[in-house]
C-alpha cells in the first residue's frame, strides 16, 4: 500500500508544480487570455484521478477483508468481496 501512496504522491507533486509553473506567468491584461492547461497538464490530471480512484477501491477492498466477515455479509453488495478475501 505504501508504494502506490508514494507513487501517487509523486503524480501529485508533479502535477502541482506543472499547474504552479502555468500559473506563475505573468497575468494577462484580460481574463479570457489566460493560458490553458496544456494536453499534458489535462492528461496528467486525469491520470492523477484515475490513480486515486483504483487505489481508493483497492485499500477499501483491502481493509474490507481484515473486517470480521460477520460484518461485512450483512451488506448485500459487499458479497464479492468474500470472494476476494
Amino acid at each position: 500500500m505504501q508504494v502506490r501512496l508514494d507513487q501517487t504522491s509523486a503524480l501529485l507533486q508533479k502535477l502541482q508544480q506543472v499547474q504552479s509553473d502555468r500559473l506563475s506567468l505573468t497575468p494577462p491584461t484580460h481574463l479570457s487570455h489566460v493560458v490553458q492547461p496544456s494536453d499534458s497538464e489535462v492528461q496528467l490530471g486525469k491520470l492523477v484521478n484515475v490513480i486515486f480512484f483504483i487505489q481508493t477501491c483497492m485499500n477499501y477492498a483491502e481493509v474490507s477483508c481484515q473486517i470480521h466477515k460477520h460484518f461485512v455479509g450483512k451488506v448485500k453488495y459487499l458479497g464479492t468481496i468474500d470472494r476476494m478475501c
